[in-house]
């Protein structure tokens, strides 16, 4: 797909298909995170993915108020060092593009308790929950569409 239509119909989705992601299509999806560009190239995060139904239970009710995240087959759980939180967060928006690129829905879930999410995923001390990430096909098929833009060029960027 052309990535400036990628960019353009990329959403938010909350809703799933009870489908599986296919191996193929998540292992190039987490190929385009592992590139994503890191501080000397230490890529020091890690994704934690998340498929058992139980535990995407238990992240969607007792580790955040976004209880839709349950419902999706794959919650990407990114984890990091606090000063390497960045790197981790250009690393997940290579992921939720690919996702799309490969007609997957994500939704970035950044309010959760990161406690009880490490609690629940054995998460160690001295890491950070960055995001939760649910993957899923759209429930919508017509979750992809294009958008209006949120600001006019001329509102968002100044030159100097």
């Amino acid at each position: 797909m052309d990535f400036t239509k990628v960019i353009e119909t990329r959403r938010s989705i909350r809703s799933y298909q009870p489908r599986d992601i296919a191996p193929d299509v998540l292992e190039r999806i987490l190929k385009a995170a592992i590139a994503a560009p890191t501080g000397s190239d230490k890529q020091t995060w890690h994704l934690c993915l998340v498929k058992s139904p139980e535990v995407r239970d238990r992240l969607g009710t007792e580790g955040t108020t976004q209880h839709f995240i349950k419902d999706a087959p794959v919650i990407a759980v990114c984890v990091a060092e606090t000063r390497y939180r960045t790197d981790a967060i250009i690393a997940i928006d290579h992921l939720v593009l690919a996702a799309r690129n490969e007609g997957i829905g994500t939704c970035w879930v950044g309010f959760f308790d990161g406690e009880k999410v490490k609690e629940i995923l054995g998460v160690p001390a001295d890491q950070d929950v960055v995001m939760l990430v649910p993957m899923g096909y759209p429930a919508d098929p017509a979750a992809f569409c294009l958008k209006e833009p949120r600001a006019r060029l001329e509102d968002s960027c100044t030159e100097k």
